[in-house]
């Protein structure tokens, strides 16, 4: 079929954080259609093995509950009942849940029934095994486990991914096998967390595809990128096992906190909140510097220039800390042009370096007024174009602000960490362009940059440390 004329997800992106994933490669837990001695049944004629989740997990493991049992709906004609209680006597359940936060889940793992020392405080790593008569009345268990609410939700769509089901079975219509029922046999499979901590994408020039087509066929009462297109959005990172969003950021769009049910939504999906390289401490210049601001003090705006217009800046991006430091952020520091063009201010290089290191400064104190100390909050610096130019002349940056190096706009890396930046606490990752608008060489509906050249300079990434 025509892709374009059903869904259109991402017009342009930018992959700016590698993501690979530790598993076991042999003999591991695995889906067929038969039944083999001592298997558990996922799902039959008679009915679906129902999920058992703790009523106090948080809201991204009901929501991938609810879309691996539509998955098996969708694979054998039944889905399975969703329950926060044990309450009858059943054969087979699934038992889903967090270290700490599933009664279920710590009940096995005081008993002894279930072992999660390869993934207990770990980062995102989920473990999925059989076990016999895990409570009375039960005579076998499928059990889900994750360190944290991101590796609950991991481990579900594991499960989903081995009964054959694509990560794009919405946004790209792809409609797994029909099975007549599901069985699960093997030791366990242990995934343990992601050898890239962040990995995500950059909804960009959403122009000429998501935003009309969201506007037009979801998020209809706003006509725009909302709460709506977001929450299907987020649902495929989920099933990607990815965690970070860079959300659409275009004059044709309104800015993502604009709508103030966008951030709730994504707290839901356990996405991670950031923005792109001009977008400092997650402020959208483009629709709130110049569209939106002057409505919200009822006064003049002023120049987007920091050595002139400190005052009105610093409360700017202030009030977005303060709206969004209780949710998951990885917050953009530094400063540019209101979009994609160099920091406004004076002319001679050290000056300018010496300006962006005060506007990073200040950006710091900014956030140890909203939080405990400036290493808990995820900052990023991008040196992106002229910015890279003033990081190598010598702009001072603290050790545990990640550097995250872009390509050239065409698929090239232009820099990686030296083996001295290699030792920053911060570390450093990637903003990649898998397509690129910016004239007079555009590729949008067709990418030039090769899949074997994406996978030779994300490998050399990963290599020098980009994780």
């Amino acid at each position: 079929m025509n892709f374009f004329s059903h869904k259109v997800l991402f017009c342009a992106f930018a992959l700016f954080i590698l993501y690979s994933c530790n598993t076991n490669k042999k003999n591991e837990l695995m889906v067929f259609d038969k039944e083999k001695p001592n298997s558990f049944t996922l799902a039959n004629k008679q009915g679906g093995a129902p999920f058992i989740i703790d009523a106090a997990e948080d809201d991204v493991v009901g929501i991938a509950v609810d879309m691996t049992a539509t998955d098996i709906l969708t694979i054998t004609g039944n889905k399975p009942e969703v329950s926060s209680s044990l309450s009858k006597q059943i054969p087979h359940v699934v038992i889903v849940g967090t270290i700490g936060r599933s009664s279920f889940i710590n009940q096995l793992i005081d008993e002894g029934k279930i072992d999660v020392s390869q993934i207990k405080d770990q980062w995102e790593a989920h473990q999925l095994e059989i076990i016999d008569k895990p409570f009375d009345g039960v005579e076998k268990a499928l059990v889900i486990t994750g360190s944290d609410r991101r590796g609950t939700a991991y481990g579900l769509v594991e499960l989903s991914r081995m009964m054959g089901v694509s990560p794009w079975v919405w946004w790209a219509d792809v409609v797994p096998e029909k099975q007549k029922a599901l069985y699960l046999t093997g030791p366990k499979k242990v995934v343990k967390t992601p050898s890239v901590q962040y990995r995500g994408i950059f909804l960009n020039d959403e122009d000429w595809a998501l935003q009309p087509w969201a506007a037009k066929n979801i998020d209809t009462d706003i006509e725009d990128i909302g709460s709506k297109t977001y929450a299907k959005i987020f649902e495929l990172m989920i099933r990607l096992k990815a965690n970070t969003i860079w959300p659409a950021m275009h004059p044709c769009t309104k800015a993502f906190y604009f709508y103030p049910e966008n951030k709730v939504v994504a707290d839901k999906y356990a996405i991670v909140v950031g923005a792109s390289h001009c977008e400092p401490l997650n402020r959208n210049n483009v629709f709130e510097w110049n569209m939106n601001f002057e409505n919200e003090y009822g006064e003049a705006t002023g120049d987007w220039r920091y050595d002139t217009n400190k005052r009105q800046i610093h409360r700017y991006w202030n009030d977005r800390v303060a709206e969004s430091h209780q949710y998951e952020n990885f917050y953009t520091i530094g400063m540019r042009g209101i979009h994609d063009s160099g920091m406004p201010g004076p002319r001679e290089q050290d000056k300018k370096i010496e300006l962006l290191e005060k506007v990073i400064n200040d950006q710091r104190e900014i956030f140890s007024s909203h939080f405990a100390g400036n290493e808990q909050v995820p900052q990023l610096f991008c040196p992106y174009k002229e910015v890279l130019t003033l990081y190598q002349s010598g702009l001072e940056l603290p050790d545990d602000i990640t550097l995250v190096w872009d390509d050239d706009n065409h698929g090239y890396i232009r820099k990686l960490s030296t083996p001295e930046e290699q030792e920053r606490s911060g570390g450093s990752g990637v903003y990649y362009h898998i397509s690129y608008w910016g004239k007079p060489h555009d590729y949008l509906w067709l990418t030039t940059t090769s899949p074997s050249l994406m996978a030779y300079q994300m490998h050399k990434a990963y290599q020098f440390n980009a994780r």
